[in-house]
């Protein structure tokens, strides 16, 4: 193909996908969304950032839990609340997942996600544990 040919087709693909309509975005799919963390008492030097960054790193699996159960349930969507206690070790001691239309298998999927996490070890004389809340909202894409 001549030089000139090649310059005629790259100016149509510019003009192709400088127009309208023609290069639009994927689609965006099913979202879980982190919330603002709240202490249930007091935080003994925990700070929300921490378990925000902490539950942030599994939001991928929280997402997942959302995502196959949007195969039995193709409107479901909303805001779960967790609400999380750990102990001086980091280790989650309890968790009940709430909310999104009290869905058990998301709720017992996403309740398993969090029992799984690791938050910051508690300082020897501070509480034996911290309890703390966080919504997630879940959407389902356009």
């Amino acid at each position: 193909m001549s030089p000139r040919r090649l310059m005629t087709l790259g100016a149509a693909t510019l003009l192709m996908a400088s127009s309208p309509g023609f290069a639009q975005e994927p689609a965006a799919g099913p979202s879980a969304t982190l919330g603002e963390v709240v202490f249930l008492g007091d935080p003994f030097g925990v700070e929300a950032a921490q378990l925000a960054t902490a539950v942030q790193r599994r939001m991928p699996a929280v997402q997942q839990c959302y995502t196959r159960s949007l195969a039995q349930s193709p409107t479901l969507a909303g805001e779960m609340q967790l609400d999380v206690t750990f102990g001086r070790n980091g280790r989650v001691t309890a968790v009940t997942a709430t909310g999104l239309g009290s869905v058990p298998a998301v709720s017992a999927c996403v309740a398993g996600v969090v029992r799984g996490m690791s938050f910051p070890r508690l300082r020897p004389r501070e509480a034996q544990t911290v309890r703390f809340l966080v919504p997630v909202t879940f959407r389902r894409g356009a």
